[in-house]
């Protein structure tokens, strides 16, 4: 036998621990853009102080780092083979932008002091 319960705001549907069966939840609203979203990065870009950067990378292989500065200027960029990517700049900020194997790219703004 098909039930279906329409759920609205502080509405709860408690399922007896004794019944089995099949459940589904159908979702027909549409998201009110207040949701929260998580968004799982594998490729992390931190700032280390003294002048470092880190790059890592939680799946496939970096594989290119490039740095500009705050004018858009391409400053430096060094190819990468493993998941950890260690970068010496001097002091200032700048935009850091890694790559990894299968061309997933991610892009971070770091302060070195």
């Amino acid at each position: 036998k098909k039930i279906e319960t329409p759920l609205y705001e502080e509405k709860e549907i408690a399922v007896s621990a004794n019944t089995s069966g099949r459940y589904f939840i159908r979702a027909t609203a549409m998201p009110t853009a207040n949701e929260p979203v998580i968004a799982h990065k594998s490729i992390l870009i931190y700032s280390l102080g003294n002048g470092k950067a880190l790059v890592t990378s939680e799946g496939n292989p970096l594989s290119t780092v490039r740095v500009y500065n705050m004018n858009g200027a391409l400053i430096r960029q060094e190819k990468c083979s493993g998941n950890r990517h260690e970068l010496h700049l001097p002091k200032g900020v700048y935009l850091i932008v890694a790559s990894d194997s299968e061309g997933l790219q991610e892009n971070g703004k770091v302060l070195l002091r």
